[in-house]
């Protein structure tokens, strides 16, 4: 892949096994209450952007509440509480409320990783399986710090390496 022209001010926000599995039979592999309430707090009041079958995946196909639930489908289905975008190029134009955090999955990271300007990636200590999977994205981002670590999982924030310490996010 070539590195984008462009870093946008996104933020991803993803856990991972260490066989870089995110998903199985559209839900999380594992139960981590510490990370659910570290992505509710993250995401909360912000704008989320999801791919459809992340969409599918969440509790009862409702939005999350607190944040704006967008989904990028090319569906013609109406999805009572999320906003639709067919196309990624309308992410870029698309007026958010507070941050906006890419939420998965699979397919949505691997477009977007490049152009996010950050990473909040909880790195999931013990083996699960899965049938969906991390893209790389370790020749884009570097680790900034570690946010919390407990025995079953570390949270870890990574920065674009694109961007220096001067430039604004």
């Amino acid at each position: 892949m070539t590195p984008p022209t462009h870093i946008e001010p996104w933020t991803a926000i993803v856990a991972m096994a260490p066989n870089r599995a995110i998903g199985l039979n559209g839900t999380l592999p594992w139960r981590l209450p510490e990370d659910l309430a570290f992505f509710k707090q993250m995401t909360t009041g912000n704008t989320i952007v999801m791919g459809r079958n992340t969409m599918e995946s969440l509790p009862r196909n409702r939005p999350l509440s607190k944040r704006r639930n967008v989904v990028i489908t090319s569906s013609e289905d109406e999805m009572p509480g999320f906003e639709k975008i067919r196309h990624l190029d309308e992410l870029a134009e698309l007026p958010t409320v507070g941050m906006l955090f890419i939420i998965g999955g699979a397919q949505l990271f691997n477009a977007t990783l490049p152009r996010c300007s950050e990473l909040y990636l909880t790195h999931v200590k013990d083996h699960f399986e899965g049938d969906t999977f991390m893209p790389p994205f370790e020749q884009y981002f570097a680790p900034v710090e570690t946010l919390e670590e407990t025995e079953a999982m570390q949270i870890v924030r990574y920065r674009n390496k694109a961007l220096t310490s001067h430039d604004a996010i």
